[in-house]
């Protein structure tokens, strides 16, 4: 959880799994940006969360593209 208000901003992470798993593969990780803006909010355009979410999104690329060990792939 990176912020509560106005809207949740979070960074969620999931494991790959191989469609062959009788083959060893490298573990992969699925991390994911999301921003929860409450029904109210949406409905009245109260809050605009892409300028956040586009920012962590950003801060999260140059996390992991900077970190020795971590390969960046497509999304699965």
């Amino acid at each position: 959880m990176c912020h509560a208000q106005p809207f949740m901003l979070w960074v969620g992470c999931g494991n790959v799994e191989s469609e062959a798993p009788a083959e060893p593969a490298p573990i992969v990780w699925h991390c994911f940006t999301v921003a929860e803006v409450p029904f109210l909010a949406r409905l009245f355009k109260r809050v605009n969360a892409a300028p956040e979410l586009s920012r962590l999104n950003s801060t999260l690329h140059t996390i992991l593209s900077g970190t020795d060990g971590i390969n960046l792939v497509s999304e699965p």
